[in-house]
């Protein structure tokens, strides 16, 4: 359910060429080795950190601007549940993430509903901000990145007084919040998916400062905001037109007239500026997530699609300025990705330059903590397998509401804070060493910090 705009760090690749030099064979291993180390890395309150057992989604950005990554947890109690409860901020202090809400986000400590968090510099000064997409009656928050003074960060700020996304009536039930310029403007809009409210679906658009409007009515059809269970939505250029389009998942089917719009990834077409003329149903089985990243080199943006029966990937096979099309295959080979799921992180786990995926295993409208979390690995023509099928590691959490990828160490590899219904775990990614031979002292290949985001 979750949503990036330039917020998951990049991961060098773990390979050297060496001319002349011939490296002995590993042993065989897993194709990503992570270690648990939460108790030394993460710093909070038990309910906040390890043992927080609610309803989580998360995000990950530098948000202070000194090259490691921190967290945003908002958070919800457990399925179709109302009560809200404390958001939460971790920053990331060489490696250790430290709770530090309250002094950097005091809004963060009011309870609210919130289902969905996304980052993106909505008003255009270069640090990042926090938006959130409350579910039970909440209103949206933009918190406001306050930037650099004298040399020390000064947190994120919400005030209602800034009325930066004017209140909706009747109060929503979002479920999702996707950012990314649809105007051409330069400047970051929001698209809420409404989660069986009479509110629908909701497009603001930006002033260039941070401060949206409600423009629905002008830029979508109402067949476009029409939503019954909207779980995901989505914000990127499908056909290399230079417009943005909006992907947004439908997971209803059963429900009647009025609202009974079918099961199904949408996608709305952008003619420029801002005007969304056309819809197709690009998938129309049982969706209830979707997730994208350039999955088989060509650079297109893929989908991938958490299916209630198999999870799907749909290649795009758009053409430049043309019409929108996929080509659609299941996952296979994974008892991991049949039946319910949840969030996905898209991210390059083992440094191999493909984009490998996780799909975390709560269905949030439905109570059960029973299943698994599955990490897929990119053959690199965008076909995901599970290398662990059938194989149980400590990774593979059980109820796992989200996960976010970075290189919190800046090792070199990538790190996974997991989410679940027992708490927070934080495993980090294991570097492998690569020993020269024939003649050359035995070294460990250094990999420079991470710096960028992807």
């Amino acid at each position: 359910m979750k949503s990036f705009i330039a917020t998951s760090l990049a991961m060098p690749a773990m390979a050297c060429l060496l001319a002349g030099v011939s490296l002995p064979l590993l042993a065989q291993q897993d194709w990503i080795e992570l270690q648990d180390e939460s108790t030394d890395r993460i710093i909070a309150a038990a309910s906040l950190g390890l043992t927080d057992s609610q309803e989580k989604d998360l995000a990950v950005a530098d948000f202070n601007n000194d090259g490691w990554p921190d967290l945003v947890i908002v958070r919800k109690l457990p399925f179709s549940t109302p009560g809200g409860l404390a958001n939460a901020l971790f920053i990331n202090d060489q490696g250790v993430l430290v709770e530090r809400s309250a002094e950097l986000a005091p809004g963060f400590t009011d309870a609210t509903d919130d289902r969905d968090v996304v980052i993106a510099d909505v008003d255009g000064d270069g640090w990042l901000d926090v938006i959130t997409a409350p579910t039970f009656g909440d209103q949206p928050r933009v918190y406001i990145n306050q930037g650099s003074l004298a040399g020390v960060w000064q947190g994120l700020q919400y005030s209602a007084a800034d009325n930066r996304i004017p209140p909706f009536t009747p109060g929503p039930k979002f479920c999702a919040v996707a950012a990314g310029d649809v105007t051409g403007n330069a400047a970051l809009d929001l698209y809420f998916a409404d989660y069986e409210s009479p509110l629908e679906d909701r497009l603001v658009i930006n002033d260039g400062s941070g401060f949206f409007t409600d423009q629905t009515a002008t830029r979508l059809t109402p067949e476009m905001s029409e939503s019954v269970f909207g779980t995901s939505a989505l914000i990127l250029d499908l056909n290399a037109d230079g417009f943005n389009d909006i992907v947004k998942v439908n997971s209803s089917g059963s429900a009647p007239p009025p609202d009974s719009t079918p099961s199904a990834v949408r996608v709305f077409r952008n003619a420029g500026g801002g005007q969304f003329n056309t819809l197709q149903l690009v998938y129309t089985e049982q969706p209830y997530m979707a997730a994208s990243g350039d999955f088989n080199g060509d650079g297109r943006p893929d989908l991938f699609v958490v299916d209630d029966a198999q999870d799907a990937i749909l290649l795009n096979t758009s053409s430049a300025g043309g019409s929108i099309q996929f080509s659609t295959a299941a996952v296979s080979g994974s008892n991991r990705t049949s039946g319910f799921g949840g969030n996905i992180t898209v991210a390059d786990m083992n440094g191999d330059g493909f984009q490998d995926v996780l799909v975390s295993d709560v269905d949030t409208d439905i109570p059960g903590c029973d299943r698994e979390l599955a990490i897929l690995q990119n053959n690199g023509k965008g076909s995901f397998s599970d290398p662990l099928n059938g194989q149980d590691r400590p990774w593979n959490v059980s109820g796992t509401f989200d996960t976010a990828v970075a290189d919190f160490n800046r090792d070199g590899a990538a790190d996974v804070w997991i989410g679940s219904c027992s708490g927070n775990q934080l495993f980090m990614g294991v570097v492998p060493e690569l020993l020269f031979v024939d003649g050359f002292e035995s070294v460990q290949e250094s990999i420079a910090p991470d710096q960028g985001y992807r």
